[in-house]
């Protein structure tokens, strides 16, 4: 679910307790991944699994970076380090400990610590330091931040993984390499239940008061009418009086509302505009961090500035842009297939219901595990110049990530992977 924690920022150390991480893996394997919220009935990892196990028995250390397409990918890859035979831990949001003593408990004591995703988190930095230099432990990372439910194409990632990776590189101890491995998860339906499916559309649309008859004969159109009565809602309830005419041509006026909006955030903001260069992705990610930093430092007391109330405004436009972006490039019509629709219809609901919705039917996720990159010699090769190297390794991870999932997607068999069929009455495919 894409939302933002503005909380008053705490840090959650490790407290990892080994029995209750064992504990943890043999519980995730053999119930939570096939339970409800995720219904991953099959698992399949792909790539030189020796490769990795070998460099491991070497006393060498890794970095695990995965796009992150679904909210059961840190179960998965959880059952992918166990057949690994590889202690981990995560570096996670820290809103997500936030949710309850007893999660972050139990987090902790599975070995995971919190992340401001945000802001700079010098704690969880210096973590991760100790985690990639001086334990036995591998890190695992989803550096697009968040889940876009996008599954086959991975959003812009953040360079704060090839940050950490190279420049704990320098502290391995001798003899040893830190090694980065990109990771691409991609989420497969094994299963259609048009009924199952349909009965969550309609129940959509009779929560927000959708008007008129679902064209379910046409799941295109079916798409663009429901997200265009969605969005409308949306700007009503944001106070947003130029709702522009979206019946005619959504895909074209995303864009224009989108730029509109950022405007208006970084006006309400008194912040410089955004340069032509700058995309619409990296513009929102650095008006978010304001608005997290003007929050954060709103709890203070005698802090001038705007209220809570007025910041938190703010913040709900900016995740709505952050929704808009995804939406406006072309997905489903790009690769109209099922699991594409699924997704969407995913995403509606989470925008609608402000929760993460449990899959519709079973589904299998496809592991592919890249070639390990020495983290030493890719500073190397470019001169050990950090400025140079960071951005270049993340774009090297990101392209990494994507042709693996395009190779995937090319010859998945799955009824996921085949043509949306019509969700008429009568025609569940076989």
């Amino acid at each position: 679910m894409l939302q933002f924690s503005d909380l008053p920022y705490q840090f959650f150390p490790r407290r990892a307790s080994r029995f209750f991480r064992r504990l943890g893996r043999i519980f995730n394997a053999a119930w939570v991944l096939q339970a409800k919220n995720h219904r991953i009935e099959e698992l399949l990892i792909q790539g030189d699994r020796d490769q990795i196990k070998k460099l491991a028995s070497e006393g060498h250390q890794f970095l695990f970076v995965a796009n992150h397409p679904s909210h059961s990918d840190p179960q998965v890859m959880t059952e992918v380090m166990r057949q690994l035979r590889i202690p981990f831990c995560f570096m996670a949001a820290y809103d997500v400990f936030l949710r309850g003593r007893f999660i972050a408990w139990c987090m902790q004591r599975l070995g995971h610590f919190s992340v401001d995703r945000d802001g700079s988190d010098r704690k969880s930095i210096a973590t991760a330091m100790e985690v990639l230099s001086a334990s036995d432990d591998a890190l695992i990372l989803f550096p697009e931040g968040n889940v876009y439910l996008t599954n086959g194409r991975i959003t812009p990632l953040q360079d704060g993984a090839a940050f950490m990776a190279l420049r704990a590189s320098s502290k391995m101890p001798e003899g040893k390499t830190l090694y980065i491995v990109p990771v691409s998860l991609d989420f497969s339906l094994v299963a259609a239940k048009l009924g199952a499916l349909t009965a969550r559309i309609e129940t959509l649309a009779s929560d927000s008061e959708f008007s008129g008859k679902l064209p379910l004969h046409t799941p295109s159109a079916l798409i663009l009418e429901l997200g265009q009565h969605l969005l409308k809602r949306q700007l009503t309830s944001l106070r947003w009086d130029e709702v522009p005419n979206l019946n005619h041509d959504l895909p074209g006026e995303l864009p224009i509302l989108i730029n509109q909006l950022l405007q208006h955030l970084e006006e309400e903001l008194s912040m410089s505009p955004s340069k032509g260069s700058v995309s619409a992705f990296e513009a929102i990610k650095r008006i978010r961090a304001r608005i997290h930093k003007d929050k954060l430092a709103s709890y203070e007391i005698d802090q001038e500035g705007m209220s809570q109330t007025d910041l938190q405004h703010l913040s709900d436009i900016a995740i709505l842009v952050y929704r808009l972006i995804i939406y406006s490039e072309p997905y489903f019509s790009e690769s109209p297939t099922l699991d594409r629709f699924s997704e969407t219809i995913e995403r509606l609901r989470e925008d609608f219901y402000s929760a993460p919705q449990k899959p519709h039917a079973p589904r299998r996720c496809t592991v592919n595990i890249a070639e390990p990159i020495a983290a030493d010699q890719w500073l190397l090769s470019h001169e050990s110049n950090l400025k140079k190297a960071i951005p270049a390794l993340t774009k090297e991870i990101e392209r990494e990530i994507q042709c693996m999932l395009d190779k995937s997607r090319a010859s998945l068999p799955t009824i996921g992977n085949q043509p949306m069929p019509s969700l008429e009455k009568g025609t569940e495919p076989a």
